[in-house]
């Protein structure tokens, strides 16, 4: 403990005043007088004697604080102890005053620990929100296009611009994204029916392709949350068919853990930025118009928009620096967002997977007129709403 710092242990018993703050005391006395210049610096008239008598007997060093602090003080901590908590905090910076204390039986108050951490610069500032974004960002900088993807479906009818026409024009209700983590390039599919079969199907048109352009697919991860239509709910390995159908590719699957969606965080942004640069402002004539414009929306994004969250590039421009030896970059940009209900690429195709509707209205089991399909939907779900009041 420094001498000068005693004056925290004696209460009431003067302060203690800089050097500079003393010399001109002493010149505005000399100038204005005693009283005056105690009143003008709000001092005491006998401290400002003092002063002016020191510095007329020992000038300028008379000025300085001589102080002493005691020579003992029996409630301080030793310093073995005052090391211990050093070396806890450094050990395990997450830990506080309160559960160093509890964790490791310290023999001292919180406020005695709380100093020691603070004289020490062992203070750990919070990280604030866009911190932990950078730091992110920089792990998935370290990754390689094309081999971290991430895979999810956004369901396609709480759009209020999109719902209309997708229940006039048979639009589909359901698109699978599947999403490179370090490029953020996209892959687009869609259908009418969220079920496993059309997971799967997903899965192995993007990696067929990548087969077809002798990309490497052992290399390649895919990451899911743990739905049904990836077979996240399969007790045993025998039933997991999404599962099994990646390894058959030699492909890497891994599972977010529940409860953590912000694991997802890549593919679930891109449903956020399609929402509004496609859904919310793009209207369609027909079916076939759909899938056009959604498939010059995929290349328009993956070749002409920037990210401005990547240096300002596109993921064709990230892609084609990771691969400069290869024309892969290239060949994947223009792989075509695909009509699921169309094309059965998953394989053992005999074993479907589960549909898993939302509006059991919306099931077609007959053959109905269009005018008629929406007359229905539309009679029940007046009835759905009157149940709720």
């Amino acid at each position: 403990m420094e001498s000068n710092k005693y004056r925290t242990y004696s209460y009431g018993k003067g302060k203690e005043y800089p050097f500079d703050f003393k010399l001109n005391a002493i010149y505005a006395a000399q100038q204005l007088g005693i009283k005056p210049a105690a009143k003008r610096f709000k001092i005491a008239r006998n401290t400002l004697k003092t002063w002016i008598a020191c510095h007329k007997t020992k000038g300028k060093q008379g000025l300085n604080d001589k102080r002493a602090g005691p020579s003992n003080i029996p409630h301080k901590i030793s310093k073995e102890l005052e090391e211990k908590i050093v070396l806890i905090r450094k050990i395990a910076p997450c830990f506080g005053p309160k559960r160093i204390q509890y964790m490791y039986d310290i023999p001292c108050s919180l406020g005695a620990i709380h100093r020691v951490i603070k004289a020490h610069n062992l203070i750990r500032k919070k990280r604030t929100y866009t911190q932990k974004k950078n730091d992110l960002r920089k792990i998935k900088q370290r990754l390689k296009s094309l081999t971290y993807l991430q895979m999810d479906v956004k369901h396609l009818r709480d759009i209020p611009n999109y719902l209309d026409q997708m229940m006039i024009l048979d639009l589909p209700r359901y698109q699978y994204t599947i999403r490179d983590v370090k490029s953020g390039m996209i892959f687009l599919g869609f259908s009418n029916e969220l079920s496993e079969l059309n997971a799967r199907t997903m899965a192995c048109y993007l990696l067929e392709s990548f087969k077809k352009y002798r990309f490497s697919l052992s290399n390649i991860t895919i990451q899911t949350d743990n739905g049904s239509e990836f077979s996240g709910a399969a007790k045993r390995m025998e039933t997991n068919k999404f599962v099994q159908t990646l390894e058959q590719y030699q492909v890497k699957h891994k599972y977010i853990r529940p409860g953590h969606c912000n694991a997802q965080a890549d593919v679930e942004s891109i449903h956020n930025t399609i929402e509004k640069e496609f859904f919310d402002i793009t209207t369609f004539t027909s079916r076939e118009n759909f899938f056009h414009k959604a498939q010059v929306y995929q290349y328009f994004y993956n070749l002409i928009r920037p990210n401005f969250s990547k240096d300002t590039k596109a993921p064709w421009q990230i892609c084609e620096t990771d691969w400069k030896q290869s024309n892969i970059a290239s060949k994947a940009v223009l792989i075509s967002c695909i009509d699921l209900d169309k094309i059965s690429y998953a394989n053992n195709s005999q074993s479907r997977g589960q549909t898993i509707p939302i509006f059991p209205d919306l099931i077609k089991r007959k053959k109905k007129p269009l005018l008629k399909r929406l007359f229905c939907f539309m009679k029940n779900s007046f009835r759905r709403r009157l149940r709720l009041f």
